[in-house]
């Protein structure tokens, strides 16, 4: 839809994926293991589709770099 401002929400507790699920259109993650991701889209997916709704993802990444890992 035209013109449409999409409200992105982001957060994994219980009470946030509910207000997601209801109220969001793309839910924000960060860069965490593909494990966790795919978890979590399950579960905001299988949410959402409770509500009769579709929710969209957004993912971020944050490169940190360093000598060693230590030091990142």
């Amino acid at each position: 839809m035209p013109g449409k401002l999409l409200i992105y929400f982001g957060g994994s507790s219980n009470e946030a994926i509910g207000v997601e699920a209801r109220h969001a259109d793309v839910f924000a993650l960060w860069g965490e293991p593909l494990k966790g991701v795919a978890e979590t889209v399950r579960t905001m997916r299988a949410t959402a589709a409770r509500h009769r709704r579709k929710i969209g993802f957004n993912i971020s990444f944050c490169s940190i770099i360093a000598a060693t890992e230590k030091g990142a």
